[in-house]
């Protein structure tokens, strides 16, 4: 069953002042554990974000490495593989098991 609605003016108003009520929220939101937590946003986004979009949104923050902001390396699926067995011969040669 499919509905069909009418996009009219009221109806993008509505939703408008419901993100921007919405974003409001976030924004508090996002100030209180700031606050808490007394991050600086540059060093906070600098960890969790792509350093490109880092780079074009904030400005450049004094003492923060570069390498902190320059994206990771890649690798390929047969390095992935090769890492993940020779993590397991460290375990294995750990808890004493022969392999």
């Amino acid at each position: 069953m499919t509905y069909e609605i009418e996009v009219t003016e009221e109806l993008l108003t509505a939703a408008l002042t419901g993100y921007y009520f919405r974003s409001l929220q976030l924004e508090i939101l996002i100030k209180e554990i700031r606050e808490h937590a007394d991050l600086d946003p540059r060093v906070a986004a600098a960890k969790f974000m792509p350093a490109e979009l880092v780079a074009e949104l904030l400005p450049p923050l004094p003492g923060v490495q570069a390498e902190l902001l320059k994206p990771r390396r890649k690798r390929s699926r047969a390095t992935r593989l090769r890492m993940a067995r020779a993590q397991r011969a460290r375990w294995a040669k750990q808890r004493g098991e022969n392999g």
